[in-house]
Formats: C-alpha cells, sequence, structure tokens
C-alpha cells in the first residue's frame, strides 16, 4: 500500500477552491473537520462519471463521489462522507477565457446516523426534501446549461463516436447540440470495433480507435443465436430455435425488423429499401449457387438460381443492385422487377486464381480484395513449403486490389486516400482517414492475439500497409473484462450509416 508521507496533500478549505489531482496519481484529501481519507483516481480522463473505492482510516466509514466531465473542462463535484460529518464541495466548470467568473462554493452539514439502513433512508429523505425546495425556489443550479458554445465546440471536436453519445447524454440542451454534430463526427472518426463475449449472454463492447474508450451495451438474450454480419447499418442476427432474422441497431440495442428464417442455407444478408419503401431482405451462402430474395409486399421467401457454371463468392449493393461475384472473378448484375433476372458483364477476369475474394465499393468505383493476413500462417494451405517459403509467398501476395475499368479487372497498387477495413464477413473502404489520425492507403485487420503474448488484450488492430508491413497495432480492451473468441467474431461497425438502408433498385 502506498505510504502516506509520500502522497500529495489536497487542503480542503471553507469557501476555497479544490485543485483536484490528475486522474491516475493518488492524493490525501484533508477536510476542514480534520479527518483523512485516501482517493485513487483510476478512470481515463474522457470519461463522464464513475464511482471510485475508497480506503477507510481513523475516520471510520468515508466515501467520495468524484464527477468530471472532460479533460477540456475543469468540472467536478467533490462530496466526502465521514462518520458523523458530510462536507459537499462543488465546483463549477472554470472557462479558461474567464476563470475569475467562477466561484467555488463550499457547504458543511452535519448528519449523524447510528446505523447502514438509517443512513441510507436519511439520505433518500434528504435528496428528495432538497430537490422539493429548489422546485420551489427555483434553485436547480446547474452550471454545466451556461457553458458558452465555443466551449462546447472544444469538448465535442475532441470526442470520439462514444465520448458524443456520453456527451448527449448529460442534459437535454447537450443533447440537442450534440446532434448537430453528430453526422460530422460520425464521418470523421474510425469506425467502431464490434465484439462479443462468449461468456456474457446478450452483451456486446464497442471500442473506440480514437480514444481508446470502449461501451458496454446489453441486448436481448444472445442464446441460440449468431451474429453473421452488419448491413446498412444493422447488425443481422438469426436465432436457430425460433427460426427469425433479426436486424438489430448495436447503438440502441432495438430489434428494428424482424422476418421469418430463409427455407435454404445461408452465411450472409443483405438489407435494403425499395423507392416506395418497401424492405427487401437478400439471402446468400457463399459458394453456392442459389440466391434468396423476400419483399415484405410478397411475405415469402423466393429462390434464384445463378447458374450451373457459377458460384457465389460475395455480394454488395452497386448502382442500387445486387451485384454478384463469382469464384473465378466474374460480375453478375440482378435485376429485379416483375421477371428477375441475371446479367453478366463482359469483362475480362483475373489471370490467377482468387482465394477469399470480397468485393468493396468505394467513391461509386467497384473492387475486388484478395486479402491474406500476413500474420494468419493457418489461414490458407499453400502446400509442403518451409517457413521461408511461406513468408517469401506472403511477400509475394500479402493484398491485393482490383478496380473495374472499362470490361476489365486492373490490378491496383495504391488505394490513395481510401484505407480498406477488413472482416472475415464485410470488407469496407473509408475514405481520407487521415482526418482521424489513420493510415491511408493501408488495410486494417482485428486479430487474435494470445494472452501470453499481449497481456493486456486478448483482441488488437493490425494497420497494415499493401506490401504486408505492419505499420501499427493497437489493442483492444473493456476495462478488465476478458474478452475471447466466441462464435461471434469481431466486426468493423460504422456509425455513419446507424439505422440507414441501402436503396435498391426494383426495375
Amino acid at each position: 500500500m502506498t505510504q502516506l508521507s509520500s502522497l500529495p496533500i489536497v487542503m480542503v478549505q471553507r469557501g476555497g477552491p479544490c485543485e483536484v489531482p490528475q486522474c491516475g496519481t493518488s492524493a490525501l484529501i484533508q477536510p476542514p473537520c480534520g479527518k483523512w481519507m485516501v482517493t485513487h483516481w483510476t478512470i481515463a480522463n474522457r470519461r463522464i462519471l464513475d464511482p471510485l473505492q475508497l480506503v477507510s482510516l481513523r475516520s471510520g466509514s468515508t466515501g467520495l463521489w468524484w464527477r468530471r466531465t472532460t479533460s477540456a473542462v475543469i468540472t467536478y463535484d467533490v462530496v466526502i462522507w465521514m462518520k458523523q460529518m458530510a462536507v459537499v464541495l462543488k465546483s463549477c466548470p472554470i472557462s479558461t477565457c474567464h476563470p475569475s467568473e467562477r466561484q467555488t462554493k463550499l457547504i458543511i452539514k452535519s448528519f449523524h446516523f447510528k446505523s447502514s439502513k438509517r443512513r441510507r433512508k436519511a439520505e433518500g429523505k434528504r435528496h428528495k426534501g432538497r430537490r422539493r425546495r429548489n422546485a420551489e425556489e427555483g434553485s436547480d443550479w446547474r452550471p454545466w446549461l451556461d457553458l458558452p458554445e465555443e466551449l462546447l465546440d472544444l469538448i465535442i471536436k475532441s470526442l470520439g463516436f462514444l465520448g458524443l453519445l456520453r456527451f448527449a447524454s448529460v442534459c437535454r440542451q447537450w443533447r440537442f447540440y450534440a446532434s448537430r454534430f453528430r453526422t460530422e463526427i460520425a464521418r470523421m472518426r474510425p469506425p467502431l470495433v464490434l465484439l462479443m463475449s462468449r461468456h456474457s449472454k446478450g452483451m456486446w463492447f464497442l471500442h473506440d480507435l480514437y480514444d481508446g474508450r470502449t461501451c458496454v451495451q446489453r441486448i436481448f438474450d444472445m442464446s441460440h443465436k449468431m451474429v453473421i454480419g452488419c448491413t446498412s447499418g444493422f447488425l443481422s442476427i438469426r436465432d436457430h430455435i425460433n427460426r427469425k432474422l433479426h436486424f438489430v441497431n448495436p447503438l440502441t440495442a432495438q430489434k428494428d425488423y424482424t422476418f421469418t428464417y430463409p427455407p435454404l442455407p445461408f452465411s450472409s444478408v443483405i438489407l435494403a429499401s425499395a423507392s416506395n419503401a418497401e424492405i427487401v431482405v437478400v439471402a446468400f451462402h457463399r459458394y453456392q449457387k442459389c440466391l434468396q430474395l423476400y419483399r415484405c409486399n410478397d411475405a415469402h421467401w423466393i429462390c434464384f438460381s445463378v447458374g450451373e457454371q457459377y458460384k457465389i463468392a460475395d455480394l454488395v449493393l452497386w448502382h442500387e443492385r445486387p451485384t454478384i461475384l463469382t469464384d473465378d472473378g466474374k460480375i453478375l448484375v440482378f435485376h429485379l422487377g416483375s421477371d428477375p433476372y441475371f446479367s453478366v458483364l463482359n469483362h475480362m477476369v483475373p489471370p490467377m486464381r482468387l482465394r477469399n475474394p470480397q468485393l468493396v465499393v468505394t467513391g461509386g468505383e467497384l473492387l475486388m480484395a484478395e486479402c491474406i493476413d500476413p500474420s494468419d500462417r493457418y489461414s490458407y494451405d499453400f502446400g509442403d513449403l518451409e517457413d521461408g517459403a511461406f513468408d517469401n509467398a506472403l511477400r509475394r501476395h500479402p493484398f491485393k486490389f482490383y478496380r473495374l475499368h472499362q470490361n476489365r479487372w486492373d490490378e491496383v497498387d495504391h488505394l490513395g486516400d481510401n484505407a480498406v477495413f477488413r472482416s472475415s464477413c464485410r470488407t469496407k473502404a473509408l475514405y481520407r482517414p487521415n482526418q482521424w489520425g489513420g493510415s491511408s492507403n493501408s488495410v486494417y485487420s482485428i486479430k487474435y492475439c494470445l494472452p501470453r503474448r499481449v497481456p493486456d488484450a486478448i483482441f488488437r488492430c493490425c494497420i497494415y500497409s499493401l506490401s504486408g508491413k505492419v505499420l501499427d497495432r493497437c489493442p483492444i480492451t473493456a476495462g478488465e473484462r476478458e474478452i475471447t473468441f466466441g462464435k461471434n467474431t469481431p466486426l468493423w461497425y460504422f456509425p455513419n450509416i446507424s439505422g440507414n438502408i441501402d436503396p435498391i433498385r426494383l426495375d
């Protein structure tokens, strides 16, 4: 335990300010009544509200509630509870431009509690009476409501997307102010990493690479359910027991759409909306020859065969039409209407055999990605190669991208201002990642790492160049909670399309 003599002393004086230590430091707080206590700040600077555990000394039962909004604004409320005395220190936000306009108030009140039960009962009555008096006198003082808009701009611009959601939950005024910047912040921040612990039913972890914040989201019971991907800002979840297909917004944890199970096996689905507001669901299984379509107006599934000579490798919406990539690099366009049909684009296929190809739509262009993670030695079978030959094969063929241009696939060696975010079910591209500190012309991939190699994280985000060189590694943690591999693998979730449904053409 830390020696008391080595800790800095913070004096709480009547009518004077209190200099709260920085987060991650220990300190002694000496109230006016002469009692001592030890506190330890372990929360991050960007947290909004967190309780802290205290060490009880000679003063008997002690406690502390410390609240700080962000590192950009000095805002804290300290409540010191002792056996027979309660010292309440309230400090309003201190603006860097006008620090003299804010004054610190100190209120000292005495209470005597003979038992913990009577103490809790008295606390409830006291808070209820205080709220009643504030409502009658109109003295419900909330200092954060008086912050100038210039200061709110500085706070919002320094937050990640998860921090913006916490910012909007403070009060109604802040929620209205955050709604004006939500679209801009979502577009200028990296996508969220969505993980699920196999030991926690219905518990999701959203990790923000921008500031390292992790948010825990509880949804419905995930027993006998599995996430199969993200589509149109929703998570697609299939229920094996009830044979239902759910689409859930991970930010609101609400089931927005529910459909019956497709009759044939499927591994991926796409949710889209027509111009007449009709919801359309397209389901397919990789390396199979059947496409399944569900239209809300028909209320049943229809199966379409792509042909005996084709196998579906991937499917995306390109120019508002379902576009299919076959295992040999051909493109099929599915035309919906009264008489649906497939059309084959007249283009040249790549000369080499493709391994795990995926389609990526960026800026109206169609890319074909073939990504082999250089750190995953067991993803693909390269034959009886020695270690040196395996590494040489990866260096020759780590990541390959082709652009569909004038009816042919042209290999590209530079992605420009784009970054590709790779996952097992869906690969997407993001424009201008340098606006949030990311790397352009690179590939982001979520990897599972052994605890003995990375003790602080079970997952990490690896950033690769197109040549396979590791540019950076970012650990992904959820506090002290261990996130392990289950039946749901990590996903990239783009908050800028949260709740939006991709359009689809029915003609």
